[in-house]
């Protein structure tokens, strides 16, 4: 690694913010006693205002932000988990968590907060103690995102790694708890569980949390859903570039490949698939070769499907958020310099798993006859995999994309931008966040991006208001004198 390596917290230093002594009573034990310490934590916060909640998510982003920290993390990242890139995970620490932070600072989240309804008076509250899964995939800026959302709600946090994941998240940990005890608040806010990491422990998190939030793998997700606690868990994505005839090809084309590959196409919100008109479709063939993909042939295809699906079920850990040159050399495949996607043409949609999320920089590409179709066939991709997540609609017409927001399945559409931007971390008006959910369609009780309204709950004062009700001719005169003006009868 070319990065120059910056010194981190004391190893001693991090145990004492992360860390309680291990009791010997099982995993059950452990994750208790961090729940009881959370609980003690967030009685010591109970008459925080707003402004003293505004610094507690300061002080977490602060915490991983911080220049010496942010190299640190990345460097620790890289090493525990081999995913990724360096120059991609620093926006990821920094500039993304700013953004979170900025958005989350505009919210109202402690006491009285607005509210439009005649006569009522609500007043926000904590949740509880947050169990939070974290993925290896994205540990850091999941730690901070979530960190800053909850402590915005003055509520405890307590972590669950991944066993690759952990010495990254157990470092972000130490700094945030460093930052919260720098502004007097209790360090117990924010917790990971000691090593080892375990299923065992993660499943008891889920089970003895308030809240659960889920990032992570489909079976986490899955566990975190089934577990009966509450919980904002989020769907699997699989992006589907959406291109119409009358789109800017060539800008298309370089949003479509940066984005796809985007930290070694670890991001959720990395488009996996890019479908095109036959009119178009040469051209972008063309010009995603220009912006750094490269076109692999029928057999470089073959080999790469057998290196990232050796089993034909999920991508192969052991390979997954390479570069496209590393992934290449492992399938054999000899590309050019510069070379940052591989391009493939899948077999079958319904069955090629290269269209499903590869979690690489691969991008797969499909023509159909025009844009009708290359609605239907985006359809059957996500409900294949990616389900409710996000599409990406590069067209000149604004009804078009209308259209497909109408037809298609997903929680949220960006257009004429890279599927990256769903995140809502470019201006488009989403919410900011690295934590998107895909509602029913997706099993999810999440249907948009992650913020800290998911970390309140409200009581709801109704005070008397003078009554507005209307006549029964006024109510019910659209049905009774419309269209149903025969069958409609006064029973």
């Amino acid at each position: 690694m070319d990065d120059t390596a910056t010194s981190k917290l004391p190893e001693s230093t991090i145990e004492a913010h992360t860390t309680i002594e291990e009791p010997e009573a099982g995993d059950a034990a452990v994750v208790g006693e961090c729940i009881a310490a959370g609980e003690t934590a967030m009685t010591e916060i109970t008459d925080y205002d707003q402004s003293d909640a505004d610094d507690l998510a300061r002080a977490a982003a602060w915490g991983v932000y911080q220049e010496d920290h942010a190299e640190s993390l990345v460097e620790t990242t890289l090493e525990a988990t081999g995913l990724g890139n360096a120059t991609d995970k620093r926006p990821k620490v920094r500039e993304w968590v700013k953004i979170i932070l900025e958005d989350a600072l505009d919210e109202p989240s402690v006491g009285r907060i607005p509210c439009s309804d005649p006569g009522v008076v609500e007043i926000a509250k904590p949740v509880g103690v947050v169990g939070g899964l974290v993925p290896s995939t994205n540990p850091v800026s999941t730690v901070a995102n979530l960190a800053i959302l909850a402590l915005k709600g003055r509520n405890a946090l307590v972590f669950s790694a991944s066993p690759a994941g952990l010495p990254p998240t157990a470092e972000a940990v130490g700094y945030i708890r460093a930052e919260l005890a720098a502004v007097g608040a209790p360090r117990n806010l924010v917790q990971v569980l000691p090593a080892p990491a375990s299923k065992p422990k993660s499943n008891a998190l889920l089970d003895q949390a308030d809240l659960v939030q889920v990032t992570g793998s489909a079976a986490n997700v899955r566990a975190g859903q089934a577990s009966g606690t509450p919980n904002y868990c989020v769907g699997e994505g699989n992006p589907v570039a959406l291109v119409d005839t009358g789109a800017d090809i060539e800008r298309v084309a370089a949003d479509t490949v940066d984005s796809a590959a985007y930290d070694g196409g670890t991001v959720c919100a990395a488009e996996s698939c890019a479908v095109a008109p036959e009119a178009v479709y040469a051209d972008l063939r063309t010009e995603l070769a220009a912006a750094g993909g490269y076109r692999c042939d029928a057999a470089a295809t073959d080999r790469l499907r057998e290196t990232l699906f050796p089993d034909g079920s999920g991508p192969d850990r052991a390979v997954i958020g390479r570069s496209a040159p590393d992934l290449a050399a492992e399938a054999g495949i000899d590309v050019p310099d510069g070379t940052t996607t591989l391009l493939v043409e899948p077999t079958d949609t319904d069955t090629d798993p290269l269209v499903t999320e590869c979690l690489s920089p691969v991008l797969a590409t499909l023509s159909v006859p025009d844009f009708a179709a290359g609605l239907d066939a985006t359809e059957r991709i996500l409900d294949r995999a990616g389900a409710g997540h996000s599409v990406a609609v590069h067209t000149d017409d604004r009804e078009r994309a209308l259209r497909a927001a109408r037809r298609l399945g997903v929680c949220r559409m960006v257009v004429n931008q890279p599927d990256l931007n769903s995140s809502g971390l470019a201006d488009n008006g989403l919410t900011p966040s690295l934590s998107m959910g895909g509602g029913t369609w997706a099993g999810n009780q999440l249907a948009h991006n992650l913020s800290c309204r998911e970390f309140i709950q409200t009581t709801r004062v109704a005070f008397p208001v003078e009554s507005d009700a209307t006549d029964d001719a006024t109510v019910f005169a659209p049905y009774t004198e419309g269209a149903n003006a025969d069958t409609a009868t006064d029973g």
